[in-house]
């Protein structure tokens, strides 16, 4: 099952098992409650912080460890 689809924020999951899928759905609700609960200092700081780690690869490339 390969299955890529968008989130209502414009992700997009690719998964090759249900598993997987239903995996990769359950940590991106998680992380949307998250985000969802942040006030604006804290939301400030952690768009900082996600913004030097996607532009920086050597930082993307510890996420496929």
């Amino acid at each position: 099952m390969a299955a890529a689809s968008p989130a209502r924020c414009g992700a997009e999951h690719t998964a090759t098992t249900e598993a997987d899928y239903l995996k990769t759905i359950g940590v991106h609700g998680d992380a949307h409650a998250v985000w969802g609960r942040l006030n604006a200092i804290e939301w400030s700081g952690i768009t900082s912080i996600l913004r030097t780690i996607v532009s920086a690869p050597e930082l993307l490339a510890l996420a496929d460890r």
